[in-house]
C-alpha cells in the first residue's frame, strides 16, 4: 500500500500540490511580470532601431543614443535589443507553461528556464562591459533591460531550487537539467560574443552625403544665424526646397565645376565668398566660414573635414585624438572644422523641443570653447588639446579654471559676454540639426562625398580610410623622391 502511494505521487496525470511547489511561494508570477516588462522595453528599442526612430528622452548625442547607434547595438544586421526581446519572449512562454501547463509541460519549462536565466545573466555582463569599456557611455534603457534580466534570472534560479516538478524522482535528473541548461547557455553566449568580437562589420558606417534632405524652413525658425535673421548672410545660395532629384543634379554640377573646389558629394560643397572658400551645404541655410571658426589645421588645406561632436561625449574625445594624429600624418593636405553639438536643452532648442534635459556642462563647454577661440586661436588650441586628453569629461569648474589659466580672467570674461559666442553656437545648432536628425548621434565626420558615423578602430585604420576616400598620402611619403 505504501509503495502504491509513493508511485501515485509521481503519476504525471495526478500531481499533488506539494510536488508542483504550490505549497511554497512560486516565483513564476514575478518572473511573468518582469518578462512582460522586459519584452515591452526591448521590443520598443528594436522597433526604434529598425525604423531609425528617435527614442523617447534619448536625443542626438545623448549617452543612450551613442550606445544605440554604435556597432555593438547590432548582431549580424539584427538589433541586439531584438535578440533580448526574443529571449524575454521565450521566458514569458516558458513561465506560462510552468504556471498553467500540465505536469510534463512544467517539467520541460523548468528545464528551459535555467538556460534562459544563464543567457540573461551572461548577456547583461557582456553588454555592461561593452557600455563601459568599448562605447564609454551608459545607456539608461540598456541598463534597465539588463537589471530586469538579472532580477528575472535570480527569480528563475529560486524557482528551480524550490519548485519541484512531477516525474522527478532523483537529484540526478535535476543535475542533468542543470547541465543541459549550462550547455545551452554556453552555446548561446559563445555565439553572441564571438560574432560581435569577430564581426566583419566596421565600427563605423559611411553614408552618401546626398542622402540628407534640405531642412524645411519651418523647422529652422527661431534658430538665428548670428546676424538677426535666418540664412540671408550667404550670397547666391537659393532658398527653395529642392526635391532629392534636384539635390542630386546640384551635386553632379558641383562635382563638374573645378573652380568651385568641391567639399564633395551629396549636398556639401565649397562655395566662394569674398574671394575665399566657405562651406555652404544644400541641406541647410547656414554657411560656415572656416577662416573665422575653430579649426584644426589651415582653412586653405586641400581637403576640409567637418567634425560634428559634443564636448561631453567620450567617443567624440577619442575621435578628436584620432583626428589630431591623422592631421599630423597628412600635414597640410587636410584640416578639420570643429562643429560642436551641445546636448543640453539650456542652449540647444532642438533638445528642448524633444523634452530632453541633457547635459548642462555640454552647453557650458561649447560656450567656453567659442569664447577661447574669440580670445585667441592659439589659446583655443591649447584648451582643446587639454580637454581631449580626458576619457571622462572633467567638471566644468575645472574646465573654467584651465581656461582662465590659459587666457586670463578678464579676456575670458569679456569673450563670454560677447554676443558672437551665443549667436555662433545657434548657427552651429541650426547647421547640424539635419545631420543629427539623420544620424541620431555624435561623432559624425563629413569627408569627401561621405558622412562617417562612428570611428575606425585606431588612427592607423583612420589614416587608411582617408587615403581611400580623399586620395591623400602621408606627408613623409609625399616628400620622398
Amino acid at each position: 500500500m505504501s509503495s502504491q502511494t509513493a508511485n501515485a505521487s509521481y503519476d504525471v496525470t495526478k500531481p499533488d500540490a506539494a510536488m508542483l511547489g504550490r505549497s511554497r511561494w512560486n516565483p513564476g508570477w514575478a518572473v511573468l511580470g518582469l518578462a512582460t516588462i522586459g519584452l515591452g522595453l526591448t521590443g520598443y528599442l528594436s522597433v526604434s532601431a529598425w525604423g531609425r526612430g528617435t527614442i523617447a528622452g534619448c536625443g542626438a548625442g545623448i549617452a543612450c543614443d551613442q550606445a544605440m547607434s554604435s556597432a555593438w547595438a547590432w548582431w549580424l544586421g539584427v538589433p541586439v535589443s531584438a535578440l533580448a526581446a526574443g529571449t524575454y519572449g521565450l521566458v514569458l512562454a516558458a513561465t506560462l507553461l510552468a504556471i498553467f501547463g500540465g505536469p510534463r509541460a512544467q517539467r520541460h519549462a523548468w528545464t528551459i528556464l535555467p538556460a534562459l536565466a544563464l543567457m540573461l545573466m551572461g548577456a547583461a555582463a557582456w553588454f555592461i562591459y561593452v557600455l563601459v569599456a568599448r562605447i564609454g557611455a551608459m545607456c539608461a534603457y540598456c541598463t534597465a533591460s539588463h537589471l530586469i534580466g538579472l532580477i528575472t534570472a535570480g527569480l528563475i534560479f529560486i524557482g528551480t531550487a524550490t519548485v519541484r516538478c512531477p516525474v522527478e524522482k532523483s537529484r540526478l535528473i535535476n543535475l542533468q537539467r542543470c547541465g543541459l541548461a549550462a550547455i545551452l547557455a554556453a552555446v548561446g553566449m559563445t555565439t553572441l560574443v564571438g560574432v560581435q568580437e569577430l564581426r566583419p562589420t566596421a565600427t563605423y558606417a559611411m553614408v552618401d552625403a546626398s542622402s540628407l534632405s534640405r531642412q524645411p524652413q519651418s523647422q529652422t525658425q527661431g534658430l538665428h544665424d548670428g546676424h538677426g535673421h535666418d540664412g540671408d548672410d550667404h550670397q547666391g545660395h537659393d532658398h527653395e526646397h529642392p526635391d532629392p532629384a534636384e539635390l542630386q543634379r546640384r551635386w553632379k554640377e558641383a562635382q563638374a565645376t573645378a573652380d568651385a573646389k568641391l567639399l564633395s558629394g551629396g549636398d556639401a560643397i565649397y562655395s566662394q565668398r569674398d574671394g575665399r572658400r566657405v562651406i555652404a551645404p544644400a541641406f541647410t541655410d547656414i554657411v560656415l566660414d572656416p577662416y573665422e571658426l575653430p579649426m584644426m589645421g589651415s582653412p586653405d588645406a586641400e581637403h576640409l573635414l567637418v567634425f560634428f561632436f559634443d564636448y561631453t561625449c567620450e567617443t567624440c574625445r577619442k575621435t578628436h585624438n584620432m583626428l589630431r594624429q591623422v592631421h599630423q600624418t597628412f600635414g597640410h593636405q587636410i584640416a578639420v572644422l570643429l562643429v560642436p553639438w551641445p546636448t543640453g536643452s539650456a542652449c540647444n532648442p532642438v533638445l528642448a523641443e524633444m523634452g530632453v534635459a541633457g547635459s548642462d556642462s555640454s552647453c557650458k563647454y561649447a560656450r567656453l570653447g567659442l569664447a577661447l577661440w574669440r580670445v585667441s586661436p592659439q589659446v583655443f588650441g591649447q584648451f582643446d588639446d587639454w580637454l581631449s586628453r580626458f576619457r571622462t569629461v572633467p567638471p566644468i569648474d575645472l574646465g573654467v579654471k584651465q581656461a582662465i589659466d590659459l587666457a586670463g580672467r578678464e579676456p575670458l570674461e569679456a569673450a563670454l559676454k560677447d554676443p558672437w559666442v551665443d549667436a555662433q553656437l545657434q548657427r552651429y545648432i541650426k547647421f547640424t540639426r539635419p545631420v543629427m536628425e539623420h544620424f541620431r548621434g555624435t561623432p559624425i565626420i563629413l569627408m569627401g562625398d561621405k558622412f562617417m558615423q562612428g570611428i575606425p578602430e585606431d588612427a592607423q585604420a583612420f589614416a587608411k580610410l582617408l587615403e581611400e576616400q580623399l586620395g591623400v598620402t602621408p606627408a613623409i611619403a609625399a616628400r620622398r623622391p
